[in-house]
C-alpha cells in the first residue's frame, strides 16, 4: 500500500483496539525490513484502558521504554528502549482515547488496522412486542426470580437479567422506527451505532488524506439480515451467557457487515 501511494515520506499507522499490542509489534518488525517505509511511519494506538496501554508499551517498545505525556493533547508517547524487539529501535508510539484524537496531519495518508475491534463495541438490542419495538435492558435479578431464559441453567445464576423497556426509548426512536418499522411480535435484532460511527470517521479521514483500512472481524454476510441476539461472553474457549461474571470475561458480538458497508459507502471511498 505504501508503494501504491507513491512511497510518501510520512504515513500514519493506526491500530484501533490493539489488545496486547501483538499485531502492531509484528507490523513494525516487518516494516523494519524496508528502511524507507519504516522511517516514514508514525505509529498510533487507539486504546482507552490504562492497563492495556502498559502491556502494549512493553510488547512494542520493551520494558525500559521511555514515555512522555502531553497534557494539552492528552496524548501519551513512548520510545523503544534497548529491550525492544528486533527492528523496533527508534520507534515512537502514541496512544489516543478515540480515533478522532489521532493527529490530523493534512495530506499525510493513513493505514488503519482493526483486528476483532468492531465486535467489542457496545450494541443495542430490540424486541418486537405488542407495544411495538422495545429495547432490551439489563436489570437486577431479584432473589428467587427465575434466571434469564437464555442463561445456561447449569451455570451459576447471573446477578442480572434482561427485561424489555415498557415503551419507546431514545435508542428505539433513533435506530428502529424508520428502518425496522415492520416485524412480527417476538422478532428481535441488534444494532451497533458505535461501529458505524468509527467506520465513517475512518472513511472520512481516508477520503481527505488517502490511505487504506483493514478491519478483520466476523458477522452476518452482506446478503443476510442484522443479528438478533449475538452478545455472548467467552471464557476458556467456550461461550457463556454475557450476564455471567461481568467484568471477568470477554464479551463479544457479531457485527452487521451490511450496516458497516452502508456507512462506509456514505463517503466516496473505494
Amino acid at each position: 500500500m505504501w508503494k501504491e501511494l507513491g512511497e510518501p515520506s510520512a504515513i500514519q499507522l493506526v491500530e484501533v483496539g490493539p489488545g496486547r499490542g501483538t499485531l502492531m509489534a509484528d507490523v513494525i518488525r516487518a516494516a523494519s525490513k524496508f528502511p524507507a517505509f519504516a522511517d516514514a511511519l508514525s505509529c498510533h494506538m487507539v486504546e482507552v484502558s490504562p492497563e492495556l496501554r502498559k502491556i502494549q508499551q512493553k510488547s512494542v517498545c520493551g520494558s525500559d521504554a521511555t514515555s512522555e505525556y502531553d497534557s494539552e493533547t492528552g496524548h501519551l508517547t513512548s520510545s523503544a528502549g534497548a529491550s525492544g524487539k528486533d527492528g523496533h529501535a527508534g520507534v515512537q508510539l502514541s496512544w489516543h482515547d478515540t480515533f478522532a484524537d489521532v493527529p490530523h496531519d493534512s495530506g499525510v495518508p493513513l493505514i488503519v488496522l482493526g483486528q476483532e475491534f468492531l465486535d467489542a463495541l457496545p450494541v443495542h438490542q430490540f424486541e418486537k412486542t405488542h407495544l411495538g419495538w422495545c429495547e432490551r435492558l439489563v436489570d437486577l435479578a431479584e432473589p428467587g426470580a427465575p434466571a434469564d431464559a437464555s442463561a445456561d441453567e447449569t451455570q451459576e445464576r447471573p446477578w442480572f437479567r434482561l427485561v424489555n423497556s415498557p415503551g419507546k426509548t431514545p435508542a428505539t426512536v433513533a435506530y428502529i422506527q424508520d428502518q425496522f418499522g415492520t416485524g412480527q411480535v417476538g422478532d428481535s435484532l441488534e444494532v451497533c451505532p458505535a461501529a458505524c460511527a468509527v467506520v465513517q470517521d475512518v472513511a472520512l479521514r481516508l477520503q481527505r488524506d488517502g490511505g487504506a483500512a483493514l478491519f478483520i472481524d466476523y458477522g452476518p454476510g452482506l446478503e443476510e439480515g442484522p443479528p438478533a441476539q449475538s452478545v455472548r461472553s467467552i471464557a476458556k474457549h467456550g461461550f457463556l451467557h454475557f450476564l455471567h461474571k461481568p467484568g471477568q470475561v470477554d464479551v463479544t458480538v457479531c457485527y452487521f457487515l451490511r450496516a458497516v458497508e452502508m456507512w462506509w459507502g456514505c463517503v466516496d471511498n473505494k
